[in-house]
């Protein structure tokens, strides 16, 4: 199907009812289309409420693995309710075999994506990427405490809008590529929509171990986290090019560029932060989302205690709060609880990386402990 054929098959979507399990929709008007379909504002006729539809292209109507794949991502959304994760409502269903529609009924967020703020705003200031920060990490950790990966964590995934009094509201959306860490019965009953050694994400945000295929971990979606708050700070992304394989190459051999190197009005003192984000080994990586996003902020109050970021009181009072992840898991209720991971709590992945480090030795020594002994004796 041309992208002419896909426009026109959209367009005629427009001014459609259609029906879910739970309510029924009027699709008003296309926001977006995609390689992989397309999203509608719609009015749910049950409670004349806003909502967004998400649907797939027709041509993926009849590949079932990616119909699979698309009923995962809603049951996530639906699973993972929280105030900085876009929430799905239900999937659905409708037309005959020839003609079948696909589609889930999602939260719908009046604002744009981050990476449009970014095209039109250009570097943003450590405040306001720490404003962003907060949601966004709060939102993902929930995610990873209950063992799913985003795999395909970027700017076009993480919706704006603000509210009257001027604040960012963040919503993290799209875990079409989401990665179970464990079984999890009321995501799927265990079929594995993911073969060994394929690749999923986006060029530019794919960790190095993405992009060889090898085993993914929270780290995976820390290293994309660490590239979305370089793109923030210097406008620029760590590694740059057209080139898919030559970009692919350079992320698996040479650390990027310091955002200070990139971006000279960017402080020196967010270097060793984005540094440890954005390491190609994962266990060089910060241990959790949280750990980042504390280590950021920790630079941010520290310029303004120094005078060399001018913050206003309002503003810094909101930059000293508390991080906090909600609990998701299926075992737990989901209340609000207190990050109390880095320092003491549990080592930090450089102490962890150390550790390996050592072990070789302390082996060696106790072998040669052992035969020094052994040499005594037969002697």
């Amino acid at each position: 199907m041309s992208n002419k054929d896909k426009d026109e098959y959209y367009d005629s979507l427009v001014n459609r009812e259609i029906k879910g399990t739970k309510s029924r929709y009027k699709l008003n008007r296309k926001i977006g289309v995609g390689g992989m379909g397309a999203v509608f504002e719609a009015i749910n006729l049950t409670d004349n409420s806003r909502v967004a539809i998400k649907t797939i292209s027709p041509q993926l109507a009849h590949n079932q693995t990616f119909v699979r794949r698309f009923q995962r991502e809603a049951k996530v959304g639906w699973i993972l309710s929280h105030p900085n994760i876009i929430k799905v409502y239900e999937f659905g269903e409708t037309g005959d075999s020839e003609d079948k529609l696909y589609f889930m009924a999602m939260e719908f967020v009046e604002g744009e994506s981050l990476r449009s703020y970014l095209r039109s705003s250009g570097p943003l200031a450590p405040t306001e990427c720490l404003e962003i920060l907060r949601p966004l990490c709060e939102g993902l950790e929930a995610a990873h405490k209950r063992k799913l990966l985003h795999r395909d964590l970027k700017p076009d995934n993480i919706m704006l809008s603000k509210t009257q009094d001027g604040k960012w509201t963040v919503k993290l959306a799209d875990f079409g590529l989401v990665k179970l860490l464990e079984p999890d019965s009321e995501i799927t009953k265990g079929a594995n929509l993911t073969q060994a050694g394929e690749v999923f994400g986006t060029p530019h945000y794919m960790a190095p171990e993405q992009v060889l295929g090898h085993q993914i971990s929270p780290a995976s979606d820390i290293y994309a986290l660490g590239v979305i708050t370089y793109q923030m700070l210097t406008g620029k992304l760590p590694v740059e090019g057209s080139d898919i394989r030559q970009l692919l190459i350079a992320k698996v051999s040479k650390e990027p560029p310091l955002p200070s190197e990139k971006n000279p009005s960017v402080h020196k003192a967010f270097d060793p932060v984005l540094k440890k984000a954005l390491a190609r080994s994962p266990e060089d990586r910060y241990f959790t989302v949280g750990d980042f996003f504390k280590d950021f902020q920790k630079v941010v109050i520290r310029l303004s205690d120094t005078g060399e970021l001018k913050i206003s009181q309002e503003a810094l009072a909101d930059i000293r709060k508390e991080y906090f992840v909600e609990d998701m898991s299926s075992n737990s209720q989901a209340t609000l609880i207190k990050q109390t991971t880095p320092e003491k709590a549990l080592p930090s992945s450089s102490e962890s990386s150390k550790t390996k480090n050592l072990l070789p030795l302390i082996l060696g020594g106790i072998l040669l402990l052992l035969i020094a002994i052994l040499v005594i004796i037969f002697n």
